[in-house]
């Protein structure tokens, strides 16, 4: 898409998000963290590592990195992505909620 498009940055989670809310008509908070530049390409590998929700399929990580143990670059480098962009993701996830908290005189 960046490629495509110019875009710096995609959104690829919310509508699935918001489509399997059990209540659609409740407000939605929803906060990003990029973990990757727009230029550097997702290794194809990753999309078979997870379902539709993003979460991480442990037996086709294992097996790919048995089949092939250079995945284990991929790994560290996503590690390493993710750990990056924790502390900031956590930082906003807490300034959200702490203005959600306050009390309005």
């Amino acid at each position: 898409l960046h490629q495509r498009t110019g875009a710096c940055a995609v959104e690829m989670e919310y509508t699935i998000i918001k489509r399997r809310m059990t209540r659609p008509d409740l407000p939605l908070i929803h906060i990003r963290c990029i973990s990757a530049a727009a230029n550097e390409p997702l290794e194809e590998i990753l999309l078979t590592w997870i379902d539709s929700l993003g979460r991480p399929k442990l037996f086709p990580i294992a097996a790919g990195v048995l089949k092939n143990p250079t995945h284990i670059r991929t790994l560290i480098k996503l590690q390493r992505a993710v750990k990056a962009a924790s502390p900031p993701l956590g930082k906003a996830v807490r300034q959200v909620v702490e203005s959600l908290c306050v009390v309005k005189n």
